[in-house]
């Protein structure tokens, strides 16, 4: 990040103490709405924790989990003794190392099973700000969205939009989708790779539990993924969004494996 060192703007802020989200989930949401809008620019430093708390009225363990949610987000990184600062979406990688992508029909067949999908729907929309940032694309650009029902043995447990370029090289017919996704793109010679993927339980937004059939207060695994293949130009931003009850995330950590090693699991 260099020796940047401009201090992000001291403003107040007030945040809603009677949501049902816990307090660090809003202060993570306040924090990450600054970044996002430009009020703290890539490459400045954000307030010390002590005066977070100020700002939030909240306690230093509140305002920690939160800045650690943004850091495995990317959109902040620490610097021993001098300060936290703001990063650019989708510039933090894991180590250096890559993988091939498993996709969740590859999961679920490993488990006996076969992946169904219930729906499909598929359009194309301009990026905003932090997608165009995440996939290197300038903002407004076309992408296509797929948004999909999925699951298994005719119970649907998971629900997940990707956002991908070029959009030029993908039909919008929604039946197409219905299979395996990665299957359908390397058909076209492109080899996604693993570029970085985190895992979060999160509250769930109403139009989320709504298509997964649960109630707000239900638990629900975010598993967000960023893949690309440079050679062929194509990136993909991936939240697939899991029933808590009904899906389980392994990390093997083999000897011979670079990274670790993911398996699905429907309880």
């Amino acid at each position: 990040m260099g020796d940047l060192m401009t201090r992000a703007p001291r403003d107040g802020d007030v945040i809603d103490t009677s949501a049902t989200a816990p307090l660090y989930s809003i202060v993570e949401q306040s924090i990450r709405g600054k970044i996002l809008d430009g009020s703290w620019e890539v490459g400045s430093q954000i307030p010390p924790e002590l005066e977070l708390c100020e700002r939030y009225h909240v306690s230093r363990t509140t305002v920690r989990k939160a800045l650690d949610a943004l850091v495995r987000e990317g959109l902040i990184e620490r610097h021993r003794a001098r300060g936290t600062f703001v990063q650019r979406p989708g510039t933090r990688r894991p180590d250096g190392h890559f993988t091939l992508v498993k996709g969740f029909s590859d999961e679920v067949h490993e488990l006996g099973e076969s992946a169904v999908t219930f729906w499909a729907k598929v359009r194309t929309e301009p990026a905003d700000r932090l997608v165009s940032c995440v996939l290197d694309v300038p903002e407004g650009e076309s992408l296509l969205v797929l948004e999909r029902l999925r699951g298994t043995s005719g119970k649907p447990f998971t629900y997940m939009v990707s956002r991908i370029t070029p959009c030029e090289r993908f039909t919008l017919d929604p039946k197409a989708y219905e299979g395996s996704l990665y299957e359908m793109i390397r058909r076209k010679g492109i080899e996604p790779r693993l570029v970085q993927e985190s895992v979060e339980a999160i509250c769930a937004p109403a139009v989320i539990c709504e298509h997964l059939g649960i109630g707000r207060r239900e638990p629900v695994l975010k598993r967000t993924r960023l893949t690309r293949d440079t050679s062929a130009g194509y990136c993909e931003l991936t939240e697939n969004y899991y029933i808590g009850k009904s899906y389980r995330y392994y990390i093997g950590f083999g000897k011979d494996s670079p990274i670790p090693r993911t398996r699905a699991d429907s309880a």
